[in-house]
């Protein structure tokens, strides 16, 4: 009845159950579907989102690494670190600067499509 590794893993550790009390309302319940309805069921229970959950959060973790990896290109002006100004703070108020100021300022990075992206630099250490 079942097609992947998770229906199956399911549908053993439902076999562990005690047979008494709820669990044997849904055992019973299962055996009365047909196998595109078990199917189903077991891929609710197997709790794969939340393996798919952490995927998803690993996988957002680019945006992360890429400004990170972009704004350390920008401040030592490597290959394709993309030429942005930076927003730096001095005695004089905010100013424009290059992202190799040694003035204070924080950076930020927008993932929108078609919005500017700002990157600002730290003082060197």
């Amino acid at each position: 009845m079942t097609e992947t590794h998770n229906q199956y893993e399911t549908a053993v550790a439902l076999n562990s159950l005690p047979q008494s009390g709820t669990s044997l309302a849904l055992y019973n319940t299962l055996l009365l579907l047909n196998a595109a309805d078990g199917r189903a069921a077991f891929e609710q229970l197997s709790g794969e989102v939340h393996a798919s959950g952490t995927t998803a959060l690993i996988n957002s973790s680019q945006y992360v690494r890429n400004a990170a990896n972009d704004r350390v290109r920008a401040a030592f002006g490597d290959v394709a670190a993309a030429a942005m100004p930076v927003m730096a703070y001095g005695p004089d108020g905010k100013d424009i600067e290059a992202a190799t100021t040694a003035r204070t300022a924080a950076w930020a990075r927008s993932s929108v499509p078609g919005a500017a992206s700002t990157a600002t630099a730290m003082p060197p250490a």
